[in-house]
């Protein structure tokens, strides 16, 4: 089981955007592991997260908060560290199905929220998928600290974004976790 903190964005490709902050996230799911061979293993889970960013333009202020289920498939190398236990490091994919999300609009006179829809020609496309990285310690009483990025590959810009200049909208997520390793 893992629980985690951290920093999600979006990178978003429109000229009419100013800026994009980052939004906090969190995570928390379970993880599997299968010992490889030369000291590698497979690390596997399903985790829930809550991503999304600021978006800044000229008269109006947007943020999208997007919870989805994340199935991470990473590869790791454990490197021995003595008594305290082991230190892992590696690259993966995950792939993630966006289950919901609200978009806040405020502008200096207003502000409105709505439920975000996910669909090819809806807020959001629903499915997105990327690079994961993740390193971490692995302690002799099973505790585990982690840290990981996710590097969405995927455009999640629907028609509607696209078709009033956005070309692209991209996951990104920082995550610091604390979890215990149950065998």
């Amino acid at each position: 089981m893992k629980l985690g903190g951290g920093l999600a964005y979006q990178q978003i490709d429109n000229p009419d955007v100013v800026g994009v902050n980052t939004v906090g996230s969190f995570s928390f799911g379970g993880l599997a592991t299968y010992a490889l061979p030369q000291h590698l293993e497979l690390q596997g889970g399903v985790t829930v997260s809550r991503k999304g960013a600021i978006i800044v333009e000229d008269a109006v202020t947007t943020t999208q908060r997007v919870t989805s289920v994340d199935l991470p498939l990473t590869i790791v190398r454990n490197i021995d560290a003595g008594r305290l236990g082991y230190v892992y490091i590696g690259p993966g994919i995950y792939y993630s199905r966006h289950i919901g999300g609200n978009v806040y609009y405020q502008t200096p006179s207003s502000a409105t929220s709505d439920k975000l829809e996910f669909g090819p020609d809806l807020d959001l496309r629903r499915d997105d998928f990327g690079l994961d990285f993740t390193t971490g310690i692995r302690l002799r009483n099973n505790l585990l600290f982690d840290v990981s990025y996710q590097f969405g590959l995927r455009n999640i810009a629907s028609t509607r974004f696209t078709d009033t200049g956005t070309d692209a909208i991209k996951s990104r997520m920082f995550t610091v976790s604390l979890g215990y390793f149950i065998r």
